[in-house]
């Protein structure tokens, strides 16, 4: 069988550093790749969009061209999403551009997608043609595609295993209906997701069926990519060195782990986990797995149930506003808190109120919120946690996963999303805010308190959001969130609401805050 390794770093690894390697690392991770010997390199999408040389993301065909090894016998890709860029602005293919396209399409597209993959083809390219969620066809549907991909013989046709579910048995049965049926010019091509830490085996097992097809294997370098990540070329190699005669160079991609892709995954990690586990074997994309984690609020047998709530028809694309109401679906108990409401009023009466979040500023800046309290002997309400250096009246909880963690329960008051008769409850539903953030603790508690007729809180801790390990004052505290981006865009949404609660009640702070302004 001849077997190919085709690297897909710099198209499919995006998912984790947004697209964003830099100038330089892209030239180095392509010449590497290319002293590697390995066959086939996907430099990255093309887009209409504004073209920035640091991402791998291109806006021209023209724009792949300076990446381009022109003496090198290694073929250059580039991949397109079907319905995102037009043929007609795809020129002829001329020595030195991109050798062909990877053309991805949806199950509801495949139609229309080959009418477009044949007239790149016609331009003079190799055309790989990639359905999307392979285990969401029919037999007959994949059958129907074969047929219309023997008129227009493409390089290759692709097995691709989107959300990373297939158990080899199910895998070899999609092998063996392309085998039996392509020409047999038209090689085979495997897209695996590692969720279910088969990707390598699954690899191995096609390899094993000693098929006379040529058989094209996509790889990562250290598994790069979104979720639970895909297959490692460095493993390819050296399973195809040692076992098939194959003569790729080792060193060259150990040279990219070491000096580009150790400093991503150190931002930006990615491999299998639990709650991507949970996606594959729900068939369920691996974005709804990662929002749930994402709010590092509730268990893992919580974000099970949310999973399986998900409707069939919804299950293989991401709908972030469907699983955004499938969870507060799912945190949603209605309790009647207005006692509960009446005892806390009384406990505040007239005294100052300091609410205490787990920020690291309630170590860094102790003596400061120490003497606050020695000089007003405030009502202390702390957020999801109990402190052990402060004497506190309240702790208030809208975590589960936080709840769970209590040893202690007294003058614990929690929403009733979590599910408990041991403590004093709030209605859940009352105190949500319209954001991605709908359920954070801290802007739930300050709606508690303009309920209740509060006017003036003051905060120590509530530092913000950060990708610093140490942003909480316990290594304890640290949740599962998005690094980068996702916390800026959090402290984003924190601002716009606390600015908006502040029209209703005066917020001030202790300690050093990014909401301070």
């Amino acid at each position: 069988m001849p077997i190919k390794l085709l690297d897909c770093t710099l198209r499919d690894g995006v998912y984790v550093n947004q697209w964003t390697f830099g100038y330089d690392n892209i030239k180095q991770i392509v010449s590497n790749l290319v002293a590697s010997h390995i066959d086939f390199i996907e430099l990255g999408f093309l887009k209409p969009c504004e073209y920035d040389k640091n991402k791998t993301l291109f806006n021209k065909a023209e724009d792949f061209n300076q990446f381009i090894h022109k003496k090198s016998k290694t073929i250059f890709l580039g991949m397109i999403t079907y319905g995102q860029y037009k043929s007609d602005d795809i020129p002829d293919y001329q020595p030195g551009m991109v050798d062909g396209w990877r053309i991805i399409f949806k199950p509801n597209e495949y139609k229309e997608a080959l009418e477009y993959c044949k007239k790149i083809k016609d331009k003079g390219y190799k055309i790989f043609i990639n359905p999307m969620h392979v285990y969401n066809y029919t037999d007959k549907q994949l059958l129907e595609i074969i047929d219309k991909v023997n008129e227009i013989v493409p390089y290759g046709l692709s097995i691709v295993d989107t959300m990373g579910i297939l158990r080899d048995k199910q895998l070899l049965h999609v092998f063996d209906l392309f085998n039996y049926n392509l020409s047999p010019e038209i090689g085979i091509c495997f897209h695996s997701h590692n969720n279910l830490q088969l990707s390598f085996s699954n690899a191995q097992a096609l390899i094993e069926t000693n098929s006379k097809r040529e058989l094209i294997i996509d790889s990562s370098i250290r598994g790069m990519g979104r979720g639970a990540g895909n297959l490692c070329s460095e493993l390819m190699i050296t399973y195809l060195n040692d076992n098939y005669c194959k003569n790729y160079n080792l060193i060259p991609i150990l040279k990219i782990v070491d000096e580009q892709i150790n400093k991503i995954f150190a931002i930006s990690p990615w491999g299998y986990n639990l709650p991507y586990y949970l996606a594959a074997s729900l068939q369920v994309h691996p974005n709804y797995a990662s929002f749930l984690t994402d709010k590092a609020s509730i268990s893992v047998e919580s974000i099970n149930e949310i999973l399986s709530s998900i409707p069939d028809n919804k299950k293989s694309n991401f709908d972030e506003k469907l699983i955004q109401e499938q969870y507060i679906k799912y945190q949603e108990n209605e309790v009647d808190d207005s006692k509960v409401l009446e005892k806390l009023k009384s406990d505040i009466a007239d005294k100052k109120i300091l609410v205490i979040a787990p920020g690291k500023t309630i170590t860094t800046e102790y003596e400061k919120i120490n003497d606050y309290i020695k000089q007003n002997n405030p009502f202390i309400i702390n957020i999801n946690f109990r402190p052990q250096d402060f004497m506190v009246n309240n702790v208030f909880i809208g975590n589960a996963r936080r709840f769970s963690e209590q040893t202690n329960l007294k003058d614990v008051i929690v929403t009733s999303n979590i599910k408990t008769n041991k403590v004093l409850q709030l209605n859940y539903g009352s105190y949500l805010n319209n954001s991605e953030m709908a359920d954070n603790s801290a802007l739930m508690l300050l709606k508690v308190l303009v309920k209740i007729g509060i006017k003036e809180v003051l905060f120590a801790g509530l530092d913000g959001f950060s990708n610093d390990k140490n942003n909480y004052f316990s290594s304890e505290m640290i949740n599962n969130a998005k690094l980068g981006e996702e916390f800026d865009k959090r402290n984003d949404i924190m601002s716009a609401i606390l600015k908006k609660l502040s029209r209703q009640i005066n917020i001030k702070f202790i300690t050093t805050s990014l909401y301070e302004k």
